[in-house]
Order: structure tokens, then sequence, then C-alpha cells
């Protein structure tokens, strides 16, 4: 077997992986997130059928967020959290295969991460419904971010799906008062990591949606 792409490879032209856990916030958004899953392959150009050139669509599901800091889960805060959700989500590279080996071509135009920092609009039926409404979007049309994601497929059209799992483990409510409904989502009164501690947003006392 041969790395083809590690955690915190850059996933163009970038800031190269720092095995001290210095990278910054900023940093980690421009390289592959951790715990890759799910993936699927595009071929270059669109719909063509080659198998040598193409895009590499690469699920990041959890974390080992005492790996991200060089100080571990010490002196936790937002910006260490920030870290971490730059860690989860999706990464787009490039790859192609020379002389019988598979590279990541940098720098790409193509490179992109998605991350649970990043805006998204809602679509379909889900779009404005009174369970996606929350503080920041009374509409219900928007969310920022994806994270947990685990499988993975792409459609007919040649857009790729990413699905998430266990996302409740990044939520909390600490009063412990839960409903029937989030109960039978596994909510719990406390979460290891933590993001409730530091963005509200995940405290689903304040929080229900």
């Amino acid at each position: 077997a041969i790395v083809l792409f590690a955690w915190g490879d850059p996933i163009s032209k970038g800031p190269a992986f720092k095995p001290d856990a210095s990278n910054s916030a900023d940093e980690q958004a421009l390289q592959a997130g951790m715990h890759h899953d799910g993936m699927h392959f595009f071929p270059l150009p669109m719909a063509s059928n080659r198998a040598d050139h193409g895009l590499l669509a690469i699920n990041h599901e959890y974390l080992d967020q005492r790996l991200l800091y060089p100080d571990g889960m010490q002196t936790w805060n937002l910006d260490k959290l920030r870290k971490a959700q730059n860690a989860v989500g999706v990464s787009i590279i490039e790859v192609i295969r020379r002389n019988g080996r598979w590279e990541v071509v940098r720098p790409s135009g193509y490179a992109r991460r998605v991350t649970a920092q990043t805006p998204m609009t809602i679509g379909g039926p889900a779009a404005g419904n009174a369970l996606m409404k929350t503080a920041a979007d009374p509409t219900g049309t928007r969310v920022i971010g994806t994270h947990s994601n685990c499988a993975n497929g792409s459609t007919p059209w040649g857009t790729y799906l990413t699905c998430e799992e266990n996302v409740q483990s990044h939520f909390a409510m600490p009063s412990g008062k839960l409903t029937p409904r989030q109960t039978r989502f596994m909510l719990l009164n406390r979460s290891g990591y933590r993001w409730h501690e530091v963005e509200e947003r995940f405290d689903v006392d304040k929080h229900p949606n």
C-alpha cells in the first residue's frame, strides 16, 4: 500500500502538516481532515470514462481531538473548536495516475474543503420546515456546515452525496430534560467533543433545533 492522502496533507498548494500539532484552524481548512470514510471517484473530463485522472471526494467522519493540539484537550477554547470543525466534513482533491502510481495534483483549481463551518442552503421539502428553523436562521433555509460524514454515494447526474452519522455526539443537552424525540435520537446531556461548551449552537437546551 502507498499512502495517497493522509490527515493534514494539503488539498492543493498550501500548508504542510506539522507533526507537533501546531497547524492553525485556517491551515486545517486547507488540509485533509481526519478519519477518511466514504469516497467516490469522478473522472475528468466530466462524463468521460477515464480511469487515470479525476476528482476524489472523501468523507472525514470523526475526530481524535487530543491529536489536534500541542497540549491535547487542555485549555479548551473557541480557537481549538474551529480547528476541530475544519478537520471534519469532505475533501475534494484532483488525482492522477502516472507511471502506475496515483498522486494528488497540486496545485489544483478543483481542490476544496467542506467543513463544519461551510454555509449550506437547504433544499427540497425540508426547506422552511419548522424543525429547521434556528436562532441563526429563522427562515429554516440555511445551515452551517456538515460533520460526522460516513456513508456516501453519487447521483446519476454526477454530484456527490455525503451522509452524516451520529451527529448527536457533537451536541449536548446539559439539563438532561430530553423530549421523547431527542431521546430516540440518542442525544445525551454531555458530549466528549465538548463543542457545546464554547459554541452555543451545539447546546440543545438553548437551541433545540
